[in-house]
């Protein structure tokens, strides 16, 4: 064989093993999930507790100690950081590393579970591992013409929320700003000591309304049905029907003591996008997602979600992990060819 030929075959197997490598490895890079930064557990966990407005004094001894004492107890714990504020507090976990996470987690959640009882009635407690992927991939700005504030809110939450959570990939989507609507009852203080009643039989009489109670079942055609009772309100006129107590056989109502109408909650956040008030949506990925795709999955359930939303509303995107990633991509390739 002579110097020329096998030179030539030599550079054709060359050739050959080189387009299979490339082939191997953009098959392998398409699969990859992408994400800014790379899926990191550090053995830390969160644990916040949201209670109304209670002031800092009351949040730390009804809420952070026993939250405090009920999870030092679980095994792995190296230090507990707690942060009280006006109705929340928030406790910072860190374990030994080398602390199988995932376990620590249902423990710390058993634990809290426990002492759920012993917590203000209308305590929120939300329980958080820290990962990279808790924190938002895609960032939407909600505007409507002619809508109020309240309006948006809950044409964020019920029309456009539950849409994207439905995106394969999505973990949650996470509402901010606006104005959460409410009913305000506005108790008058001359009434209520006509009548001689308290704040707390007020309270109880609402609560005890707002209610839905199985009390019992009924077989008929081989089918066993549940017979519910329920005394939720459904309008402002319903909750000032509600009776409070009997005064000889009288009743006396909501409507007779207070004042009740629409309202909002008290802000605490306002954002503004364009010099104008908004509503933000932040898309939260599950661990295991390709934050490209479930970017391009959002993207398309936005395109379908627009022709249902009433005239004048505008969904602006004003942060894309994404982006950052696809020119991070782009350098990589470039730089390897």
């Amino acid at each position: 064989m002579n110097l020329s030929a096998f030179t030539s075959r030599y550079l054709k197997a060359i050739l050959f093993v080189t387009v299979v490598l490339c082939g191997v490895g953009a098959w392998l890079i398409a699969s990859f999930p992408v994400s800014i930064l790379p899926d990191v557990t550090f053995p830390r966990i969160l644990v916040i507790a949201e209670s109304g407005g209670r002031p800092t004094r009351m949040v730390d001894a009804a809420i952070a100690k026993p939250l405090e004492q009920s999870v030092a107890s679980v095994p792995g714990v190296a230090k507990i950081r707690t942060q009280s504020q006006r109705g929340a507090t928030e406790l910072s976990i860190d374990f030994n590393w080398g602390t199988d996470v995932a376990t620590a987690f249902q423990t710390v959640n058993t634990r809290v579970n426990e002492v759920r009882a012993q917590l203000p009635p209308d305590t929120q407690v939300t329980i958080e591992r820290m990962n990279p992927t808790i924190f938002p991939i895609l960032g939407l700005s909600l505007r409507a013409k002619g809508m109020s504030q309240a309006e948006v809110w809950s044409l964020a939450n019920y029309r456009i929320r539950p849409g994207l959570t439905r995106v394969p990939g999505v973990s949650k989507v996470v509402v901010q700003g606006g104005d959460i609507p409410e009913i305000v009852v506005e108790i008058d203080p001359q009434r209520l000591n006509a009548y001689r009643l308290s704040l707390l039989e007020v309270e109880q009489a609402i609560t005890g309304a707002n209610v839905v109670r199985g009390v019992g079942r009924f077989d008929r055609q081989f089918q066993q049905y549940n017979v519910l009772v329920s005394g939720e309100t459904t309008s402002i006129n319903d909750l000032k029907k509600v009776v409070v107590t009997q005064r000889n056989g009288v009743p006396i109502t909501i409507g007779q003591v207070a004042k009740v109408e629409r309202s909002v909650q008290d802000r605490t956040t306002v954002v503004t996008a364009d010099g104008s008030e908004s509503v933000l949506l932040n898309i939260v990925r599950q661990p295991d997602a390709n934050t490209v795709s479930v970017t391009e999955g959002v993207r398309k359930e936005l395109a379908l979600l627009k022709s249902s939303l009433p005239p004048g509303v505008e969904i602006s995107i004003f942060y894309d992990q994404s982006v950052l990633i696809g020119e991070a991509v782009t350098s990589v390739r470039d730089a390897v060819l």
